[in-house]
């Protein structure tokens, strides 16, 4: 008899035993089962909650605001604190280097696509399709120097993003599927 076995040896710590193996025998999702999950659950449009924690001047900047997904692009619409709307897209000239860098790793969160985030970070799944998280972690190691991991949840889609940079900054933007609103009509000056 294994120490192991012999202090599972009585029927409630076999039972409290048995549990412990089961827990940690859990498998995390199949990354194909997931993807495909998030693929035909990934919301055209949304809105968001976004918190960015600047550890410099120990300053907390909530805002809020809409996305949404086009072929080519996605619309982060901002309206509180400040309205501002910005246009992620490869052919966006003005978009900063920061902006451009996170374009592909929003698109493939949002849309599932782990094959793509696969090409850039390592990432670790947990729990069940109903409620997943995963870790990513830049491959790059010049991209790890200033961010290194990204903390991601959901269920049937991505709900929960999390950021910690090097420098102690933190991003958490909470993601909500809604109805997509036309644009609206520019006023008049």
């Amino acid at each position: 008899m294994t120490p192991f076995t012999h202090r599972c040896a009585h029927p409630a710590i076999l039972f409290a035993c048995s549990i412990m193996a089961a827990t940690m025998a859990q498998a995390a999702p199949d990354a194909a089962a997931l993807s495909q999950q998030l693929a035909q659950h990934s919301p055209e449009c949304g809105t968001f909650q976004q918190n960015r924690w600047l550890a410099d001047f120990e300053l907390d900047l909530p805002s809020s605001g809409s996305f949404q997904r086009l072929d080519q692009a996605l619309i982060w619409r901002t309206e509180t604190p400040v309205r501002t709307e910005i246009r992620l897209s490869q052919d966006n000239t003005e978009l900063p280097p920061g902006y451009r860098m996170l374009l592909p790793v929003m698109t493939a969160l949002l849309e599932g696509d782990w094959q793509r985030l696969q090409d850039h970070f390592q990432v670790v799944t947990n729990g069940e399709l109903s409620s997943w998280s995963a870790k990513l972690t830049p491959l790059d190691s010049r991209v790890a120097a200033t961010l290194p991991s990204i903390q991601v949840k959901g269920g049937q889609q991505l709900e929960h993003i999390a950021m910690a940079f090097a420098d102690g900054d933190r991003l958490n933007i909470d993601l909500t599927p809604a109805i997509c609103e036309p644009d609206p009509a520019p006023q008049a000056p």
